[in-house]
């Protein structure tokens, strides 16, 4: 919801900040396309198995020779999100994230899905306070008090599905395209918050002061840091407790569940168990554990890849709440992925993933 009339074109400075993002960012693209072929050609001479050695050797012509399809999947992408975040901005209609446009991520959904939310958090740490800052310029330009990180035309969601556009346009092999990721995400981090700065420094000259930003994880006021009072604790321990007593989940999810939703639970229950941050909470608990039983059919397969986006976001949000820190996340949404794509694929769970 608007706050304020806004003084400024929100539209106008947004679409600056676009091509701002769009020719710095491209700029990278030709060394860190030599840096991540030279990556694929090491691993293609490292390994013994001829079939993964020669998807690594293909890969690394296909990055060398691909600079012109990863820039125009890389823009095209940029473009179309910044666009479509200014005009929910503009309208005052931010969406809930639920029902991601995955449709330019062709190669392998759900592997995507878990590298560009991956790629978005790392940006996001990385940048700090000058992302905070700049999400607050952003609020400012649009006459609003607040925006969240996920809501900034600009932030490191879009850049993140921009890049992996531009990776997906490749038409790299699962290895290869698993090899390469770290290299991108080590890379990208640097140039991104040189971005927010020089963006940053370009709308305080322009008179815009930053409003508020959500970076930081909101705390309940009856609350120190992530401790919650005795009695939500207890609730929030009973109500893990019960789920797993019923249901069948990997020691990995139970104890992500156990150590960690168990916080998030605790502190929606500030709000009551009648709340919706509680049933919200609840909910994607239940969800998790669906999306992680095993022999499912060919329809609940469908099922999951369709609701599988908008639970990974959910629980980012919720990490994210309790302050969990982004390697631990990481670990999350990589164990996520390995059990996800084994059932996705009709495959037994892992045992110990």
């Amino acid at each position: 919801m608007s706050n304020a009339t806004p003084a400024y074109d929100g539209a106008a400075i947004v679409a600056q900040c676009r091509e701002a993002a769009r020719t710095r960012l491209v700029a990278q693209v030709q060394p860190l396309m030599a840096s991540l072929a030279e990556r694929l050609q090491k691993e293609s001479q490292s390994t013994a198995d001829r079939e993964e050695r020669d998807q690594y050797s293909e890969a690394a012509h296909r990055v060398r020779d691909g600079h012109a399809a990863f820039v125009g999947a890389f823009e095209k992408e940029l473009i179309k999100r910044v666009d479509a975040s200014t005009e929910a901005l503009r309208s005052g209609r931010l969406h809930d994230g639920d029902d991601e446009d995955l449709s330019t991520l062709k190669t392998n959904l759900l592997e995507n899905q878990v590298a560009v939310s991956k790629l978005a958090v790392q940006l996001k740490e990385a940048a700090g306070a000058e992302l905070a800052q700049f999400s607050g310029r952003i609020a400012a330009a649009f006459g609003r008090r607040v925006l969240d990180d996920g809501d900034n035309p600009i932030g490191p969601m879009a850049i993140a599905y921009a890049v992996y556009a531009g990776i997906d346009a490749l038409s790299l092999k699962s290895h290869a395209a698993r090899a390469l990721r770290p290299d991108l995400e080590k890379r990208l981090v640097a140039p991104v918050c040189e971005l927010y700065r020089v963006m940053n420094g370009a709308l305080e000259r322009a008179g815009i002061a930053p409003g508020a930003s959500r970076s930081a994880p909101e705390r309940d006021a009856s609350a120190s840091g992530t401790q919650s009072s005795q009695k939500a604790q207890t609730a929030a321990a009973q109500t893990v407790a019960a789920m797993l007593g019923v249901a069948a989940v990997p020691p990995p999810v139970a104890k992500f569940l156990q150590e960690t939703w168990v916080q998030v639970l605790a502190r929606a229950h500030a709000h009551g168990t009648d709340s919706a941050p509680w049933r919200d909470a609840v909910n994607v608990m239940n969800e998790l554990i669906a999306s992680v039983k095993p022999g499912i059919d060919a329809a609940e397969r469908t099922r999951l890849k369709g609701m599988l986006p908008g639970l990974l976001k959910s629980l980012q949000a919720g990490m994210e709440a309790v302050a969990l820190d982004p390697e631990t996340r990481k670990e999350v949404l990589d164990m996520l992925m390995v059990h996800h794509r084994e059932i996705l694929l009709g495959g037994a769970r892992p045992a110990h993933t």
